[in-house]
């Protein structure tokens, strides 16, 4: 028979129940507005009761896909997690991990590439306070051994400066500074 519905995986409960949970609680606090200006983030749906929508932080890596195109690397896809996916991410690599990981979440890009022989990432994450970046950071190093396995990554390193923390695979590590450097950030609403 079918089991409990709580037992389904993080992804498939809370992509099956978000729009309920989350969209009622939207619509209720914006109404039509809510389908004039569509929400740009899940974190804006995920917290609409602030009465104006939460700006977060855009961040656009071409300048940086192109530089390791020019090394030799191959960009396989680059996308935003959002508040949402970053929550559920976490969740499957260790269900404990508390909300407060990611509460904070303002904004983020990751790029996964083939260099050489080896699968890289880089992932540049933006928080709303140095608080929540220094959780952010301690939760990806205590799961990288998960994640390195799960995903066939060497090394994980993070680089923590203020309210921004980059994630980057061993064959990507050298280029953090770059990728700092040339990462487009826009405030967003």
């Amino acid at each position: 028979g079918i089991g409990s519905f709580s037992d389904a995986p993080p992804l498939i409960r809370e992509q099956t129940l978000f729009p309920y949970t989350y969209g009622y609680r939207f619509a209720y606090h914006e109404g039509r507005l809510g389908l004039e200006s569509p929400p740009a983030s899940t974190e804006q749906i995920i917290h609409p009761e602030s009465q104006r929508r939460r700006d977060f932080q855009a961040i656009n890596l071409a300048e940086f896909a192109r530089s390791i195109e020019a090394e030799g690397c191959r960009v396989l896809d680059q996308d935003t997690m959002g508040e949402l996916t970053l929550s559920l991410w976490l969740r499957t690599l260790d269900s404990t991990v508390p909300q407060d990981v990611w509460d904070g979440w303002d904004g983020d890009r990751w790029i996964a590439a083939d260099c050489k022989t080896e699968r890289e990432i880089a992932w540049v994450t933006s928080w709303d306070t140095e608080k929540d970046a220094s959780e952010f950071e301690k939760a990806i190093i205590e799961l990288a051994p998960t994640l390195q396995m799960r995903a066939n990554l060497q090394t994980i390193s993070t680089d923590r400066q203020g309210t921004e923390v980059i994630v980057t695979s061993k064959g990507l590590a050298s280029t953090a500074s770059n990728l700092k450097r040339v990462a487009i950030r826009a405030r967003v609403t």
